[in-house]
This record gives structure tokens, sequence and C-alpha cells, in this order.
């Protein structure tokens, strides 16, 4: 984690992004909130009770909005509980993939209807590649030493009561300049509203960014919905993934698989030829 925090850090500088950053300095210590870790840790009772995610394997049918266009057909999500997550679309229209491996380089790739990998830059990795399984989002909120957790209190979220949480990535080294660990701090920020009464995540907020361009946000929502039990767990069986404020991904899940013992090279990120766009 250090290592890659630290070519970041170099990366972020030569894009030329740090200036806007500079007056969010964030100290180079990753904390734990006791009241939001407190809070994280029910709705993981909920989600998972007694019992620790390490991989899921998910099926769905999903509606795909994109360019004015809309498909349709089956979505194969899976990740595991390191980080890696692999996302294949079987779109009417084609093939789209995605993959994040953090301890490949580079850490991602992803491919479109003409079947070439192209590069994910890292900063595109630092939020949840995992989106789709909140239990997993949770569990490295817990148990990644590299991040931040706070509770930012109650609030509305569409009508509803929910608890905001907010977490993101802090360099483990104090070598850091100040700018570079605001703008770590600022692309890896992720918000999360969990129900009051139901103790399960609702939604999770987050940016992303061209490749080329670590300086222009992306917003992302994913809403989570229909929650049912599976593999002896509860699962949202709707997820709806916005981009900029547009309903991309519509996601109903047929099946869903825990623990099955998926294997770290399945999460193997192809060779790229593509650049980055």
């Amino acid at each position: 984690m250090k290592r890659r925090t630290l070519i970041a850090a170099i990366l972020l500088s030569a894009l030329g992004v740090a200036a806007y950053a500079q007056n969010q300095i964030q100290a180079a210590v990753a904390t734990k909130d006791p009241t939001a870790a407190s809070l994280v840790s029910n709705a993981l009772k909920v989600m998972t009770p007694g019992a620790q995610v390490t991989d899921i394997t998910i099926s769905a049918q999903v509606v795909r909005n994109e360019n004015s266009d809309s498909e349709t057909g089956p979505v194969t999500l899976e990740a595991l509980s390191a980080g890696d997550a692999s996302l294949t679309y079987a779109l009417s229209g084609g093939q789209r993939s995605e993959i994040v491996n953090p301890s490949s380089n580079p850490p991602g790739a992803w491919s479109g209807t003409d079947g070439v990998w192209h590069g994910m830059a890292l900063h595109n990795t630092w939020t949840p590649a995992a989106w789709f399984a909140p239990a997993l989002v949770l569990e490295e909120f817990l148990n990644d030493p590299s991040l931040t957790i706070v509770n930012l209190g109650q609030t509305s979220l569409n009508g509803e009561a929910v608890q905001h949480l907010r977490s993101w990535r802090t360099l483990t080294s104090t070598s850091g300049a100040p700018a570079d660990l605001a703008i770590i701090q600022s692309l890896s920020t992720v918000d999360i509203y969990i129900d009051l009464t139901s103790n399960l995540p609702v939604a999770l907020n987050f940016n992303l960014h061209p490749d080329s361009n670590a300086g222009v946000n992306i917003p992302v929502q994913i809403l989570y919905s229909n929650w049912q039990s599976s593999s002896g767990m509860m699962l949202p069986f709707h997820v709806q993934r916005f981009f900029n404020g547009n309903l991309l991904d519509d996601i109903s899940v047929s099946t869903a698989t825990v623990n099955s013992g998926l294997s770290p090279s399945a999460f193997n990120v192809p060779a790229t030829s593509g650049g980055v766009q």
C-alpha cells in the first residue's frame, strides 16, 4: 500500500492537479473514529451475521443507459476482500469488461465492445471497485489500515433518515507533501449512508475521473434496495449506478454466491494495448 501511495504522489504532481487542494491538508495517519467503526460493525452484523466475506460472485440482469442508448443483458460481478473486482457485461450491443487488481501494474483495465483493453489510472482504483457488494466495502473500511473513517452524523436521503459515514485513504508515510496528501484524500473519499432502522447501507457516493485527468470529478452514486437473504447473508438484489446524475446501470440480481473460494488469478489484469481516455 505504501508503494502505491508514493507512486500516486509522484503521478499526481506530474499531472499538475495539486493547486486545488492546498487548503485541504490531511495528517498522514489513518484513524478509525470509534463511533463510525461501531456503526460499520453493526451494519456488518446485519449483513453477514458471524461471518467475514472473502469473495462474492453475482449473476444479474442489467439495463445500461449510455450515450442515449439503452442496452440489456447479463452481467457477472465478482470481488475479493483484498479489493480485486471483475465486471463482465454481455450486453445486446457487445461485451464490456472492467477489472481491478490493486497489486497489479497497471492496477486495473477496461475494455469496450472492440475488445481492446485500456490501462486504468491509479486514481480510479482508490474508490471501491466492489461497489456492488456493500459488505466488502464496509469490511475494507474496518480492516484496511490506510483508510480513515469518520461519522458525519444523521441526515436525510431520499426522504429516509440515515447515518452518514465518510472514508478516505491516507499515506502511511509522512514524507508526502501536504498537497499530495490532500489530493489523495480527495481522490479516495467515499460517503456511505446507512438506514437508521434496518442498519443496512442505502447509498454509496464517490468521484471517478477521466484516466488522463485526475482533476475532473465525475460524481458516482450507488443505490441499494430489495435486500434479501442469500448464502447466509443479506444482499441488495437491486443495485443502481448513477454517473453524473444519470442512471447508467440498473442491476437486478438473479443469484449471489458468497465465499466460494474465488482464485486471485481470476483477477489478473490483461495486457493492455489501448491508451487511456
